[in-house]
């Protein structure tokens, strides 16, 4: 589970949420100066925050959350529910900056949303390097899509997946996308300075950039490359540094533990069929090829993995994952995790869907 010097203990039920309020799928987390959790997910509520109790202290999102549900195309083609009144189209990523800003990256919609930790939208990058602070311009993209750019046009935005800020300089570093290849640099309020990345395997380029963080050095970026099974390090100007080799890495974030940075990443499972053994049924699990992604590896800033969390194969135990997609820590060191499991595998359980766990805590034991 994790080396002798870094280890962590899975925390069953530690997040109470409240009847009537429905994850769907928790999609991502993050944690802010107070070890407060903000979970952006795809359910009645999208923006639910939890003290370091597990209890539900706010929300945002959604004014009409109990009107019910209408059927929209999920980006692979498939039937997906979509509640009604919900502001944002599907959430993706959730960031809390040094300033505890709220930045919410909405993929379908193009945008990516700064709020205050009450929720106040303050800011709102969308679609051509549309950058806004109007209020009445920002209250009228609510729940909307922005005309995505032409694919793999390298021009903001092709479904954004994630978003960094710096905390020295204030500068925005986002990662676009699943129809673009890129990194966009741009100022603290929205404005373009630069661009790097195509499509393709060699350094330097993309198969779906998923995740983006500031190295701890703060003079990298490091971009999770999904579907190349692998993080790449840059210069801030987009200069390439370095790549580590982490299967289908879906998610980074950086903490600090026992004194010293480290750099997590969150692994998704197999594509191939073959691996999946017996099917998807939550009880077929067991028949996966075993130790293949659905883990958490921790690293030293110069890419050394020092530690793991997950079990061998996926699944709904406290000790298991099953589809991450975010990864967060809080002051203590304790591991959060959100995962998309509805749509990987709680829609096609039998004989109808179910929302599965997606939303995980490990405790730091040393």
């Amino acid at each position: 589970m994790s080396s002798t010097r870094l280890k962590w203990k899975p925390v069953p039920l530690h997040f109470k949420i409240p009847h009537g309020l429905f994850l769907h799928e928790a999609t991502a987390v993050s944690v802010n100066s107070k070890d407060e959790v903000f979970v952006f997910n795809r359910g009645n509520m999208p923006v639910l925050v939890f003290d370091k109790d597990g209890n539900l202290i706010r929300h945002w999102g959604n004014a009409t959350p109990y009107e019910g549900t209408m059927t929209v195309k999920d980006p692979y083609g498939n039937e997906a529910c979509r509640w009604i009144g919900t502001e944002y189209v599907r959430p993706h990523s959730v960031r809390i900056d040094h300033m505890d800003n709220v930045w919410l990256v909405d993929d379908m919609a193009n945008t990516i949303t700064k709020c205050d930790p009450q929720g106040k939208k303050l800011l709102v990058i969308g679609s051509g390097g549309m950058a806004t602070t109007d209020p009445s311009v920002i209250k009228g993209l609510a729940g909307r899509k922005m005309e995505p750019a032409i694919t793999q046009s390298g021009i903001m935005f092709n479904r954004p997946t994630d978003v960094a800020v710096h905390q020295d300089t204030g500068e925005i570093f986002i990662s676009d996308g699943y129809g673009n290849s890129r990194v966009h640099r741009l100022t603290s309020d929205g404005t373009h300075i630069k661009s790097w990345g195509a499509p393709g395997t060699d350094e330097g380029q993309f198969n779906i950039p998923h995740n983006i963080a500031i190295h701890p050095d703060k003079d990298k970026v490091i971009v999770v490359d999904r579907e190349n099974s692998r993080v790449q390090l840059f210069t801030l100007d987009g200069e390439f540094v370095s790549q580590w080799h982490i299967h289908r890495a879906v998610s980074v974030c950086t903490a600090t533990f026992q004194g010293s940075p480290h750099v997590l990443v969150a692994e998704q499972g197999a594509t191939s069929r073959v691996q999946k053994g017996e099917g998807y049924q939550i009880s077929e699990l067991k028949t996966w090829t075993p130790n293949i992604g659905h883990r958490i590896g921790v690293y030293t800033p110069e890419g050394k993995r020092v530690a793991t969390l997950g079990a061998s194969r996926p699944g709904e135990r406290p000790d298991q994952f099953n589809w991450l997609h975010s990864v967060a820590v809080n002051s203590k060191g304790d591991i959060y995790a959100a995962e998309v499991s509805f749509c990987e595998c709680g829609r096609l359980q039998k004989p109808h869907a179910r929302e599965l766990v997606s939303l995980r805590r490990w405790n730091i034991v040393n």
